[in-house]
C-alpha cells in the first residue's frame, strides 16, 4: 500500500562529501601518488581548481587519463575502507541529522560508497538508526537510476523528495531523475563549481539545511 503523503519532504542524503569528510584523506592520497609519479599535475592544478570541475573534466587533466583516475579512485576507496579512523563527520552534520530525525523527517542515503563502510561510520557516530535505508549505486554514473528505484520502492513522488549532495554529478543525477536538490558547498565540489550547474538550493554548512527546511514547502502546499 502506498504511504499517505507526508507534510515534510523526504530527505535522501549522499554520503561522501556530504555526511562524511572523505575529501581530506582522499586529497592526501592523491598528493602522495602525484609526487611519486613525478607528474606536473599537482603543481599546475590547485585543489580549488579541481573542486570546480566535473569528474570527466578532472580525468582529462590527469596525465595518464582514465586508467590513472580509476587506479586512484580504487586506491582511495580501499584506504578509506581499511582506515575508517581517518574519516570524520563534517562539523554540524551530526547535530543536523539528529535534529531532522527528531523533527519527523524520513531520512535515506544513496551513495556510491560501500554500504558496510557507511554503516560502520554511522554506527561510530550513533546515527545508524536515523536512516530508513541505505542504497548503493552501481558505478559513478548510476545515481539517477538508483534514485528512481528508491522512489519507486517507497512509493515516493518526485515532488516529495529532496536530495542533499555535494557533487556536480549529484545535480546531473537529480535532473535526470526529476528530483530537486540541495547542493552542499563544503564537500568535493566548490561553490563556484556547483553554481555553474544551477542546483535548486545551495548551503555552505550542514546546519543551514535546518534553516532552509524551516521555510521550505512541498509543491502544492502553502508556505
Amino acid at each position: 500500500m502506498p504511504k499517505p503523503p507526508s507534510p515534510l519532504p523526504i530527505l535522501i542524503f549522499d554520503f561522501d562529501g556530504t555526511i562524511a569528510d572523505t575529501f581530506t584523506p582522499t586529497i592526501d592520497i592523491l598528493r602522495t601518488d602525484y609526487l611519486r609519479w613525478g607528474d606536473r599535475f599537482h603543481r599546475t592544478h590547485t585543489i580549488n581548481q579541481l573542486r570546480s570541475l566535473t569528474i570527466s573534466e578532472i580525468i582529462h587533466t590527469i596525465p595518464g587519463g582514465w586508467w590513472k583516475f580509476v587506479y586512484l579512485l580504487l586506491k582511495a576507496k580501499y584506504y578509506l575502507r581499511t582506515h575508517p579512523q581517518t574519516v570524520l563527520a563534517y562539523p554540524g552534520i551530526v547535530y543536523t541529522l539528529r535534529t531532522l530525525y527528531d523533527q519527523g523527517y524520513q531520512l535515506y542515503i544513496v551513495t556510491s560508497n560501500n554500504v558496510t563502510t557507511v554503516r560502520r561510520f554511522l554506527r561510530h557516530y550513533s546515527l545508524e538508526e536515523l536512516f530508513i535505508a541505505i542504497y548503493p549505486t552501481r558505478g559513478l554514473w548510476r545515481k539517477a537510476a538508483t534514485l528512481r528505484q528508491v522512489c519507486a520502492r517507497h512509493h515516493l513522488a518526485a515532488h516529495q523528495v529532496l536530495y542533499i549532495g555535494d557533487e556536480i554529478r549529484d545535480i546531473q543525477a537529480c535532473r535526470d531523475a526529476g528530483l530537486p536538490i540541495v547542493s552542499v558547498a563544503y564537500g568535493y565540489n566548490s561553490l563556484a563549481g556547483l553554481q555553474k550547474y544551477q542546483p535548486d538550493f545551495i548551503i555552505k554548512k550542514p546546519t543551514q539545511l535546518l534553516q532552509l527546511l524551516h521555510t521550505y514547502s512541498l509543491p502544492g502546499q502553502a508556505a
